[in-house]
């Protein structure tokens, strides 16, 4: 019997340990498609463009996320929330 070829799909947002991500019918994590747009944010600079547009009033020397981080955050929660599959 022979399986039917997968397509692969490589990431390059983290170059010192390369993804590589091959399609599978099988359940997966719903996270698993947050990887693609991570990867395609930051190609188009979505998320570096809106907090470069915005002004962080806040003390560097206090502060433990990057406004750019703090930018992201709604973004992965809105992406996660309507990749959840329907129960």
């Amino acid at each position: 019997m022979r399986l039917p070829s997968a397509s692969l799909f490589d990431f390059d947002f983290f170059e010192r340990l390369p993804i590589q991500i091959e399609v599978s019918d099988s359940p997966l994590t719903f996270d698993a498609g947050l990887l693609p747009l991570r990867q395609f944010d930051e190609r188009i600079s979505l998320t570096k463009q809106f907090a470069a547009a915005l002004d962080d009033p806040r003390d560097p020397d206090l502060i433990d996320h990057t406004f750019l981080d703090r930018c992201a955050q709604p973004y992965v929660r809105f992406c996660r929330a309507n990749s959840k599959p329907a129960k």
